[in-house]
This record gives C-alpha cells, structure tokens and sequence, in this order.
C-alpha cells in the first residue's frame, strides 16, 4: 500500500507544475471594501500566507487550502497600488491598486445631476461611465476617453444581456410612437379628459 501511495505522490508532484498557478484578483478596489483573490492549481498544503505590501504598509492573510486552491476575501484599509504575492511559492505576483471609497458614488451621482438639469439622459450617463473611467485609469482623462470606446462602450455592446436591453427600448420605442403617429394617444387624453375635475 505504501508503494502505490509513494507512486501517486511522485506522479502527483510530477504533473503539478504543468497546471498554472496564478493570482486571480481585481485590478482596482475601494479602501475598506472586501475583494476576493482567489488562486488555483495549488498543492495540498494546508495554509498557505499571502502576502500584501505597499507603500508604508504589510499585511499577512492566512488562506486555508481546499480542493486545490484558495478563495478568500480581502480588506484594505488603506489607499494606494498593492503587491499581492504568495510566501514560499513561486507564483508571479499580482497587483491592485485601492482608490477611495467615497469615490463610487460620484459617477451615478453626477450623472443623475446633469439629466435632471439639462434633460438629455444619454449623455449624462455617458458623463457618468467616463468619471467612473478615469477613476479606474489613474485619473488620467486622456486614456480614459480611449478606453471608454474602446473597453467600455464596445463591451457593453457586444454583452448579448445588454444588446436585448437596447434592441427591447427600440422596439418598446418605435411602437409608442407608432401609436402616437396613428392618434391612438390623443385618443387615450380624450377618454381620460372627461374624468379629469381640475
């Protein structure tokens, strides 16, 4: 029984370092909000420290090992780009970079803003996504009017969820104006004026 249990392990210790291991965690977080870094592919071990470091700042996580891999939730309470790194494993390193916290609700805050004063919704939301991006890029407006188009935009309509939401407002809007155009709204006033009292 020992021998076959020496076999597998050889054979298992062989295999392992054809399967990747890498640090899978988000590129951007917000100072004391929890994000998950999560690692796979990893050997057997038990616990396993990871190691986050910045500038002016250490913290050691200790991350229970199960089925081969680690998933764990993570708070930064501080701001600034963070290097995330294993001890004692040769994994290439990750990096995030923690922003205010206050800062995620200055997109959709603005956006509401600019509809209700100008009344145009489309470009007060376009506004907002590009407060949001260059947040996300180091606010650095330049790049962030690139990346809009070329990340966010385009993604947004490539995602088959979203393009049903599009192709559903156009439809919904070319019918309501179908209607209008027939009379079928002047229609509906005038059976709803006879009710009216002020």
């Amino acid at each position: 029984m020992q021998k076959y249990f020496f076999i597998i392990s050889i054979f298992f210790l062989a295999v392992q370092p054809l399967f990747s291991q890498s640090i899978s965690n988000p590129s951007i977080g917000l100072e004391g909000i929890k994000f998950s870094i999560s690692i796979n592919n990893l050997p057997p071990a038990g616990i396993i420290k990871i190691i986050i470091k910045g500038e002016n700042f250490s913290k050691t996580i200790e991350a229970v090992v199960t089925h081969n891999k680690i998933d764990t939730a993570v708070v930064i309470e501080k701001i600034g780009d963070f290097d995330i790194s294993l001890a004692h494993l040769n994994v290439p390193h990750s990096s995030i970079r923690i922003i205010p916290g206050i800062l995620s609700i200055i997109p959709p805050v603005l956006a509401i803003i600019l509809a209700l004063v100008f009344r145009q919704v489309i470009i007060s939301l376009l506004f907002g996504v590009y407060i949001g991006v260059v947040f996300v890029f180091d606010y650095n407006p330049f790049i962030a009017i690139l990346r809009l188009i070329d990340t966010y935009i385009i993604n947004a309509i490539s995602d088959t969820s979203h393009l049903k939401i599009i192709v559903f407002t156009l439809l919904f809007g070319g019918v309501v104006g179908l209607i209008s155009k027939s009379g079928g709204t002047k229609g509906i006033a005038n059976l709803v004026t006879k009710f009216a009292r002020s």
